[in-house]
């Protein structure tokens, strides 16, 4: 049973994230602005059922990354979405 303030998790949808992430961070790259994220997909797995308002955020701990934010509007159904990519080391 779920409490008033948590979040029901029985009629969210299927969701498959494609991304290519760098092999290895080092120090140098993480100096240099290197983007770590190279693609980020979002697949809505669910064949009768849109995601709306979805917010991704991407972080790390520790804090090597800088914190990006993506607000998608909509994925239809077995849909995909694209985003773009502008991730740098901190």
């Amino acid at each position: 049973m779920t409490s008033k303030n948590e979040p029901s998790y029985q009629n969210i949808p299927s969701l498959a994230l494609h991304v290519d992430i760098a092999a290895k961070v080092n120090f140098a790259c993480q100096q240099s602005s290197f983007a770590f994220l190279r693609d980020l997909r979002i697949e809505n797995m669910d064949i009768e059922s849109s995601v709306d308002n979805l917010h991704v955020i991407l972080r790390s701990s520790p804090a090597f990354l800088k914190q990006k934010s993506w607000r998608i509007d909509r994925i239809a159904p077995g849909e995909i979405a694209y985003e773009d990519i502008c991730t740098e080391s901190k």
